[in-house]
């Protein structure tokens, strides 16, 4: 399996984070998990990816990317999916202490059902310009709990392996109630998520562990606050370290 099969799959292993909390349901101190898409709605991110690794080779390498997108809502159809943009505004990666813009404008069309699974992929560039949008696999979510959870409660899941070459993903969302963010003016959801994606090969099975702290806009469900740690096999890499970082951010543009 190619490194950018396996980064989308990392991707939906981790989509569970994204959708682990949004609108008020019936009950007091209890909500739906479900993210409210609106169309033309336009959002930016800013996502840093951390890692401290070992090549095939065993030798020790550690890099950081930069990564600015525009997350924007291209339409809701009639049966509630959504069809979503994510276009690389800006890339960069540093090695050794040295910078380096990435040649990296990539766009990226996913289609999200009505239960916030992704059932459509189009885009995401190539081995020669697709390494920025690759990367944003560790931050992007897909699956969601079926029903409402209070304060407290934790939702466990499975998403099976496709084959017997393929990674197979289990974890457990927590919402943890409403907190301020660190710098936040406002409380938001909070919550937890562990995900273990366990992938087969022909010297054993090997393991990406990843716990998130995710903090979550009430109503719309959307993630404004992500924080990843990780560490274990990611592709080629013997992954030490893993640290994801990723905020909204205002449009400077307008």
């Amino acid at each position: 399996m190619n490194t950018r099969s396996l980064s989308l799959r990392y991707g939906l292993a981790l989509a569970s984070f994204a959708f682990c909390a949004s609108t008020a349901g019936a009950l007091e101190d209890t909500y739906s998990l479900k993210r409210v898409y609106k169309a033309g709605e336009i959002d930016k991110y800013k996502t840093v990816i951390t890692m401290e690794a070992d090549t095939p080779m065993g030798t020790p390498i550690s890099f950081t990317y930069t990564i600015l997108t525009t997350e924007k809502v291209l339409e809701v159809k009639p049966d509630g999916s959504a069809v979503v943009e994510t276009r690389v505004d800006n890339a960069k990666v540093k090695i050794k202490d040295i910078d380096r813009e990435l040649d990296d404008n990539s766009v990226v069309t996913v289609t999200i059902d009505k239960n916030g699974k992704e059932t459509k992929r189009e885009g995401g560039g190539d081995d020669q310009r697709g390494a920025a949008v690759k990367m944003l696999g560790l931050a992007r979510f897909s699956s969601m709990p079926p029903h409402a959870l209070k304060n407290g409660e934790a939702w466990k899941y499975e998403i099976p392996a496709a084959d017997d070459k393929s990674p197979k993903t289990t974890g457990s969302v927590t919402l943890l109630g409403k907190e301020k963010p660190e710098g936040g003016d406002r409380e938001l959801l909070k919550v937890k998520c562990f995900t273990t994606v366990t992938t087969p090969s022909k010297t054993g099975d090997t393991k990406l562990e990843m716990l998130s702290t995710i903090f979550v806009e009430p109503v719309t469900g959307k993630p404004l606050d992500v924080d990843v740690v990780g560490n274990g096999k990611l592709g080629t890499f013997d992954a030490k370290k893993i640290s994801v970082k990723q905020q909204r951010i205002k449009d400077t543009s307008k």
